[in-house]
């Protein structure tokens, strides 16, 4: 992917500035306790928070103020002035991809490691912002394009690898899928979301379907539904039986809750160590090669043999299977356009007919680990 290039000169600017963990809930929990302090004491903020790159997993939080301050050392929140510089720009790139250009930058003007690396979002929640690199010597007078290869940027490429930090399960109802789920979220010590577990936590953070056109013009809000999501606990696994009706839901009858629940699932794919049940992720998540995706199949026999040891009776055990394969089928062709049960969607299909959930559990990981394996290893020639 090939991106302009622009110079300009940033001003100096009076801030206080809190160290957080590189990640989108570390970095708005930051932005929003800056916030706080600077509200508390009565020091007007002077313009947007913006971020800047101490180390691959560290950046300071600098929230520019109207005027000096001197927080008390306790809170740990320091004054920085920001000194004025000329810098390379890159505009409106994801969270995400800001290593990757960084570097396609230092490269291409020949700067240092060392050369300071500044975030600023457009949204005002960091999913997306303007990259500036601050420059030591004068700015090309020539007009300057950089070009990053997908696979660093979580885009596909043609036979890159890289280790897994977040795994997608699909799975058709009456499959196992869920427990399969749940073994290798443990294993690999992951959170597990399902769509039970998103609903309770959006609930819990305030974000009910009449809220969210709201939240959709502020993001600010996922820094609390994913902090309810890290402590919500899972479903209990006897639910598990009776699918969720999807034309009941406002995943289904709202287009605001939809994007909302995208959005928060692309925000967890960029934090990692998650495990994602459902959702559509690996349609969401297809581009990041970090992302090992799984759908757990069956056919009908095998599954209505397992909702019938749920307790329902034959009757009900088919009709459930069959209103479950039928709603997903219309939602992803209304929505994605693409077929739901369609193996190009994903690195592994199990059939869980013959196998135990155990086992299938066991196929998964060991096919995560090839993939883990395949990414630090050179391949031979």
């Amino acid at each position: 992917m090939e991106f302009t290039v622009e110079f300009e000169h940033r001003e100096s600017v009076s801030t206080v500035v809190l160290s957080a963990p590189r990640n989108l809930k570390d970095v708005a929990i930051a932005m929003e306790r800056l916030r706080s302090w600077a509200a508390v004491r009565g020091v007007p903020a002077a313009g947007a928070a913006f971020l800047r790159l101490t180390g691959d997993g560290e950046c300071n939080v600098h929230l520019p103020l109207a005027a000096e301050a001197s927080p008390h050392p306790e809170t740990r929140i320091d004054s920085e002035t920001v000194p004025a510089a000329d810098a390379a720009v890159v505009r409106e790139i994801r969270f995400g991809q800001m290593l990757a250009v960084r570097d396609a930058l230092q490269e291409a003007l020949g700067e240092t490691d060392a050369a300071v690396v500044e975030f600023r979002s457009v949204n005002a929640d960091f999913f997306s912002g303007d990259l500036a690199l601050f420059l030591t010597k004068a700015a090309p007078a020539a007009p300057l394009t950089v070009r990053v290869e997908d696979s660093r940027l979580g885009g596909a490429s043609s036979g890159g690898v890289a280790p897994v930090r977040v795994v997608t399960v699909a799975r058709q109802h009456g499959t196992g899928g869920e427990g399969v789920a749940e073994a290798v979220a443990t294993r690999l010590g992951m959170r597990l979301v399902d769509y039970e577990v998103f609903n309770r936590a959006a609930e819990e953070a305030g974000l009910s379907p009449g809220t969210i056109k709201e939240a959709v013009v502020y993001k600010g809000r996922f820094s609390r539904l994913l902090d309810q999501l890290a402590r919500t606990a899972g479903t209990n696994p006897e639910g598990w039986m009776t699918p969720v009706s999807l034309r009941t839901e406002p995943i289904f009858t709202s287009v605001d809750y939809r994007q909302f629940v995208e959005d928060a699932i692309r925000d967890l794919a960029e934090q990692g160590d998650v495990l994602i049940l459902g959702h559509g992720a690996q349609l969401l998540l297809a581009d990041r090669p970090d992302t090992f995706r799984v759908l757990i199949t069956g056919g009908e026999p095998a599954r209505v043999a397992r909702a019938k040891a749920s307790g329902l009776s034959e009757e009900a055990a088919v009709r459930s299977i069959h209103e479950a394969d039928q709603e997903r089928v219309e939602y992803f062709r209304e929505f994605y356009r693409e077929g739901w049960l369609d193996p190009a969607s994903y690195d592994l299909v199990v059939n869980t007919d013959r196998i135990s959930v155990e086992d299938a559990a066991t196929l998964v990981l060991s096919a995560i680990e090839h993939q883990n394996n395949a990414a630090v290893e050179p391949t031979a020639t």
